[in-house]
């Protein structure tokens, strides 16, 4: 075991420990800092802190680095997409936010962990952490990659790697306009010498060459940029884009530390690969599409307008009119989902865990618990489903109960909800605690309250943790979690299930209000407020009490 001693001075003062550590001690990231943290195995001044420690001036920081072990790699099973295979080669499109092989801190979930699930008979070149692994793109770019099944494929591939020959484009969204639509970057890249986790432009470095082509340029103030690599040194697309004054929409290390669009990671595709075959000895190519949801929400909508198709041929006979009317809702539908789920993975779902991640980070990270209650009472307005909610409960009770005390019912019990699961990224709190009495309470209140605010309230935390909800509140919660150190797993998710429960409360202690108020509330114009019941809903025979015999002669 060794111990590493680190004292701080005035200038590295007010930095978080975890990314200190990951600057200072080369080849550990983030993670298995944070790792050795949780571990016990970090101490500022002989004391255990947590990853969220803020440095200060003289503090002595020890390090206990556990001996390297040897592991073994387990195999996992994942969603793989397998572009091509051979008794050779696999060629894979991997994902963003897959890491593609495994490092200290990060053993599980990477793209080796798949493969190895998929295929045991990989080249053992690079051992047992990189089993076929000849080259490697990073966690957030995605795109083509080729494995090699045996060591003379690996061999043959790692040469051509090595004499530049592999033809490798990818496809960058940068800041900025070009003056110029093409041109060619040659400059050197090195470890960064003040930050040795980062590459930088150095004299010292090997050299790396980007060519790029400027496809177009849009409104906003970024362009898709086609980058062809004639070398392939550690983060060159980012380094060499950045370098010329247009770096990478997303990349938060070498770009912009404020972002126009909150993108997690920086945007950039692996979209061709060509290489001689090293069997064959034939060029082949592979290339990937940029990430569409076209395809996958026709897949979803079609069994529902086939057994619409079905229906309207055997019995609906709908006329032309309205047919046309459903035809047309429909294409808007598809369009809104395609448009909903690009949005929500571009920015949405980004947005809410970069937010996270900044409120996370503040010296009086606190503010979360109000700030979180903020975003989840205005959050639920957002939600198309409350507003269909809203509109069939004041048609059905007509008008006694209405829209606008079901949205403040709602919208309350989300904020409640969120200020809860805040708390919980804060402190680890079991989600037991708060869901088995929350449901407890919920259960207790349905034999006091008026039915029908049973079954609303019931319906309501459906609708309230609904696509906009989910997409953003946990996210957040992940991003704040991840800040503070917490374990994402246990502390982060369960923020759904929240916004499911606290509405269940909320909507039925507003039936309480209302039983008190206004008696019972059976149905469409039993009991309701005088005020409020329809004139077909009173009994004919109750309207002929009130009346004189000339009045009722005169009907």
């Amino acid at each position: 075991m060794e111990i590493l001693n680190y004292i701080i001075n005035e200038d590295q003062e007010g930095q978080r420990i975890d990314k200190y550590l990951s600057i200072n001690i080369e080849g550990k990231s983030r993670s298995f800092i944070q790792g050795l943290i949780d571990e016990k195995k970090v101490m500022a001044n002989d004391k255990i802190i947590k990853s969220n420690y803020k440095l200060k001036n003289k503090d002595l920081i020890t390090v206990e680095m556990p001996d390297p072990v040897e592991l073994n790699v387990e195999p996992e099973k994942m969603d793989l997409d397998i572009v091509y295979e051979d008794e050779d080669v696999i060629v894979v499109n991997k994902a963003k936010g897959v890491v593609v092989h495994p490092a200290p801190g990060n053993y599980t979930g990477t793209l080796v962990n798949g493969i190895l699930y998929y295929c045991s008979d990989l080249s053992g070149i690079n051992g047992v952490i990189r089993p076929g692994i000849v080259h490697r793109i990073d966690k957030d770019t995605s795109g083509i990659l080729v494995i090699a099944k045996n060591d003379e494929a690996h061999n043959k591939l790692a040469i051509q790697f090595k004499d530049h020959s592999i033809k490798r484009e990818y496809y960058a969204l940068v800041e900025g306009k070009f003056s110029n639509t093409n041109g060619t970057i040659d400059k050197p890249l090195g470890r960064d010498k003040k930050e040795r986790i980062k590459m930088a432009i150095n004299e010292e470095g090997k050299r790396a060459v980007t060519h790029y082509e400027v496809l177009e340029q849009y409104d906003k103030g970024v362009s898709l940029v086609k980058c062809t690599l004639e070398t392939g040194r550690t983060h060159q697309i980012r380094v060499h884009m950045a370098s010329i004054g247009h770096p990478l929409v997303g990349d938060l290390v070498y770009g912009y530390k404020r972002q126009k669009f909150n993108i997690e990671g920086q945007a950039l595709h692996a979209k061709t690969l060509g290489f001689i075959h090293p069997r064959t000895n034939e060029y082949i190519e592979f290339t990937s599409e940029l990430p569409k949801y076209f395809k996958e929400i026709a897949v979803s909508l079609f069994p529902i307008i086939a057994f619409f198709g079905i229906f309207q041929i055997v019995s609906l006979k709908l006329n032309k009119t309205v047919l046309i009317k459903i035809c047309i809702g429909l294409f808007y539908t598809y369009i809104g989902l395609v448009l909903f789920l690009t949005g929500a993975n571009v920015g949405f779902i980004p947005a809410g865990n970069y937010l996270g991640m900044v409120l996370g980070n503040l010296p009086y990270n606190w503010i979360l618990v109000p700030l979180g209650m903020v975003i989840g009472y205005f959050i639920v307005k957002a939600e198309p489903a409350v507003y269909v909610l809203m509109k069939q409960v004041e048609e059905l009770t007509d008008g006694a109960i209405s829209g606008k005390s079901i949205q403040i019912g709602l919208s309350v019990g989300v904020a409640v909800s969120v200020g809860i699961s805040m708390l919980r990224v804060l402190t680890g709190i079991s989600i037991f605690c708060f869901l088995v009495p929350g449901y407890a309470i919920a259960l207790i209140l349905s034999l006091f309250v008026p039915k029908i605010f049973t079954a609303i309230a019931f319906d309501s935390g459906g609708v309230a943790s609904g696509p906009m909800t989910a997409t953003f509140l946990l996210p957040l919660a992940q991003g704040a979690c991840e800040a503070v150190g917490g374990n994402i797993v246990t502390d982060a998710f369960g923020v759904v299930a929240m916004v499911a429960m606290t509405p269940l409360i909320t909507l039925q202690v507003l039936g309480l209000v209302y039983r008190v108020k206004g008696g019972e509330l059976g149905g469409k114009g039993k009991n309701l407020p005088a005020d409020k019941i329809p004139v077909e809903a009173i009994p004919v025979a109750e309207l002929f009490e009130e009346l004189e015999d000339t009045e009722i002669i005169e009907l």
